[in-house]
Order: structure tokens, then sequence, then C-alpha cells
């Protein structure tokens, strides 16, 4: 994530997917920052993981982990339906099925679909206070970002909130 500093009175940050995410939370919780460009984000929180190596597995999520904390607390996250190492060995797999290490979707479909969403999990984008730019595409490899995309816009229109919104 990059953070983008103008002058005295403006505060921005970008990010893409993780790191999109990253952005769109701490905007979310930081009322200062004016601007927020998140690409291909998730709307809720996922479960913490690690890369590096363990077990011969490149990355692997962390149990009872957070991605992200706020004030020394855990935020509360989706999990992960997979596992270590089960997690990398769906990652391996979809990623040769689909010839494309990034291309690994089934890990977030299956974890969505195993785990019901919960309200206390979503990024509470209405409370962002600057200019917002979320960006989706339909066909991501990665999550289905126009879905999240989607549904913080439909989040945005139902709840009173100060966030200058771009679709």
């Amino acid at each position: 994530m990059k953070r983008i500093h103008f002058d005295v009175e403006t505060e921005g940050f970008y990010g893409a997917s993780t790191t999109g995410t990253l952005a769109l939370t701490a905007a979310a919780y930081f009322p200062d920052i004016t601007l927020t460009i998140a690409m291909t984000p998730s709307d809720f929180i996922w479960q913490g993981f690690m890369q590096g190596e363990k077990d011969g597995c490149k990355e692997w999520p962390i149990e009872g982990e957070s991605l992200f904390s706020y004030l020394g607390k855990p935020l509360p996250y989706m999990p992960f339906v997979y596992q270590h190492p089960k997690y990398w060995q769906v990652v391996q797999a979809e990623s040769k099925r689909a010839g494309d290490m990034l291309n690994s979707r089934k890990l977030f479909d299956d974890s969505e679909a195993a785990h019901p969403l919960q309200e206390e999990e979503m990024i509470p984008v209405e409370n962002i206070k600057g200019k917002l730019l979320a960006i989706g595409a339909e066909d991501d490899g990665l999550w289905y970002a126009a879905k999240y995309v989607r549904r913080m816009k439909n989040r945005l229109a139902q709840r009173l909130t100060s966030a200058k919104w771009r679709p």
C-alpha cells in the first residue's frame, strides 16, 4: 500500500488486492484520510496469512488471526475454509488448472460459500469521510472484486455517509 501526501490537509491511501482492502479499512477507521483508491479490494476482512516457507508451502493461513487490527485488537474476519497445508494445496491445484499462480479464486469462493458473511466482518465503508474510488473487475482471477465493489456501493447508498463515492 502506498501513502499519498498532497499537502497538510490531504492524506490519501491506495492499494490493490489485499492492500486495497487495507486502504478501505484504514479509511473507515481514520477520518483524516481524505482520499482512498482501492483497486480490486474485498469489502470484508479476511483471516490473516503468512508467506514464506513452511512444510513445502509458500503461503498459509494463521490460525485465529485477523488480517488487520485496530488499536491493538484484531478486527473480526472471514476465515479461510482450508487450513494448513490444504490451503496451499488448493492454491497450487487451482493455479495449475488455470495456468496462472494469481488465478486461485477457488480458495476465496469456497471460503465465502462455507462461511456466511457476518456484519462485523464487513468493512464499515460508510464511515469513510473522504473521497473513495473503488475498482473491481468481473473477471478478477483471485476473488470476485466486482461483487465486492457493488456491495460497497449498495452499502453506501443504504446508509448515511459523508464519503464522496465515485462508481
